[in-house]
């Protein structure tokens, strides 16, 4: 797709969002760019991040796709959130001033496995999620580490799923992913290969 062409689909994408989601007025986007990250609070209880996952993160690793670990994965400039944000989520992490710390993104941060037949001997992971960026998810998980109290809320991957987060052999968090209320699993209960993940 020419660049042209990509800004202007991107700034139609910018406007369906903000249109089809309770978002606040400050945060509309203005010629297809604008910041989407944000903070909601609700009281001690739980303060949620909102994250931005698709703005600022380099390419994806490996020609994207689902496929086995490629030397793109450990790219020690890859960014996931870009550094500003990435202060930013860090900033509120240290506060840890609720109950839960809770981070609402957009790709799966757990390290899934994604073989899906018992002949594949290779690990497969998600190009797309925060498993192809391998440098970005272990700082991201060693913020976590110590504060017994972060939940990481996914969406966009079709499918349910729920995991522990683990940074050097300790469980620093919980992910819950989550289907859209629309995709319907993309047809199916369950994808091929499910049985053979879940092992």
């Amino acid at each position: 797709v020419p660049a042209d062409a990509f800004e202007l689909r991107r700034a139609a994408a910018l406007q369906a969002w903000y249109e089809h989601m309770p978002i606040r007025r400050a945060n509309m986007p203005r010629f297809g760019s604008g910041t989407f990250h944000r903070t909601a609070r609700f009281g001690n209880l739980a303060e949620l991040q909102l994250l931005d996952t698709r703005s600022y993160r380099s390419d994806q690793a490996c020609d994207d796709g689902f496929k086995p670990i490629c030397e793109g994965v450990g790219d020690k400039t890859a960014q996931v959130l870009g550094a500003e944000q990435e202060e930013w989520l860090a900033r509120n992490l240290r506060r840890n001033s609720a109950r839960w710390n809770c981070l609402a993104q957009q790709i799966m941060m757990m390290s899934l496995d994604r073989r899906r037949a018992a002949n594949e001997d290779t690990r497969i992971a998600n190009m797309d999620s925060w498993a192809a960026y391998e440098v970005p998810r272990q700082r991201m998980l060693g913020r976590m580490a110590g504060l017994g109290n972060v939940v990481v809320l996914t969406g966009d991957e079709h499918q349910n799923f729920v995991g522990d987060l683990v940074h050097q052999d300790k469980v620093v968090g919980t992910e819950i992913v989550a289907t859209s209320i629309s995709s319907g699993g993309d047809g199916s209960d369950l994808r091929y290969g499910s049985e053979q993940m879940m092992k």
